[in-house]
């Protein structure tokens, strides 16, 4: 059997348990973003590369209809597939194009971005102004640059009104709900880093916690080869304030250390 054989035998297996409401068949972000979609919502899924989460969403009675968007029409042919199997033909619309190009503007009501980097998400939002509204929800699950994103949201008006830390084949992710309020008032220098992370009290928040600590370490011994004290000072003070947030954190789930 050869390796094409093998991978469509592996995605046959985990849709079935998609299509009997085996949660634990969708992989952890996916089923994060698909948790925060609001019921009886429309929904575009971009980037949906085979439509696991579409499927999702129609099978387990979140959404009455979805919109599967990819840039590459290679894995909508699979996307299609999946969608026959399932029946779901006439309540799945597969649009290939990029970003939200092919989303019709009053089409949909929730938004997920998962699986691009942080940099690539705010792009995409960038190019489509239509998603400043309040009636839009944007579930984005960035693989880095997360803070990136969270600076970006602020700037642009909206507010990030949760966030999960997932964890997902031994790493960590975070899964961002934001909607659009208007509000570009600084949130401070601390909530790029952090976002709404500090309210989400698990493992995996005190371990992307760290991976903020141990990055600002990183800025901070640069800011002292450079001379720059006053960064250094700026850098001390963060790295101390998320330091303890995670201890917080940890002592909250009744954990010595990470």
């Amino acid at each position: 059997m050869g390796v094409n054989e093998l991978s469509e035998l592996s995605e046959l297996s985990e849709l079935n348990g998609v299509h009997h409401g085996r949660q634990s068949q969708l992989m952890p972000r996916l089923r994060e973003c698909g948790g925060l979609v609001r019921k009886g919502s429309v929904t575009a899924d971009i980037g949906t590369d085979h439509a696991l989460l579409p499927i999702w969403l129609l099978e387990n009675g979140v959404c009455p209809f979805v919109y599967a968007s990819d840039i590459n029409e290679k894995p909508l042919e699979t996307a299609r597939r999946n969608i026959e199997r399932h029946g779901l033909s006439d309540k799945i619309t597969v649009l290939c194009g990029s970003g939200l190009e092919r989303i019709e503007t009053n089409a949909v009501s929730d938004i997920v971005i998962a699986g691009m980097g942080g940099g690539l998400i705010a792009e995409i939002l960038s190019q489509a102004a239509w998603t400043k509204h309040s009636r839009y929800r944007l579930i984005l699950q960035p693989m880095s640059k997360q803070a990136e994103l969270r600076l970006w949201l602020g700037e642009n008006g909206f507010d990030i009104v949760r966030e999960i830390a997932v964890t997902d084949h031994g790493k960590d992710y975070t899964v961002i709900c934001a909607e659009f309020s208007g509000n570009t008032e600084s949130r401070g220098r601390l909530y790029p880093y952090i976002g709404e992370l500090a309210e989400c009290r698990t493992l995996p928040s005190a371990r992307l916690t760290e991976h903020q600590i141990s990055y600002l370490r990183g800025q901070l011994l640069g800011a002292a080869a450079s001379g720059d004290t006053e960064k250094e000072r700026e850098l001390y003070s963060l790295i101390e304030q998320l330091t303890e947030i995670k201890e917080g954190i940890l002592h909250d789930i009744g954990k010595g250390n990470i």
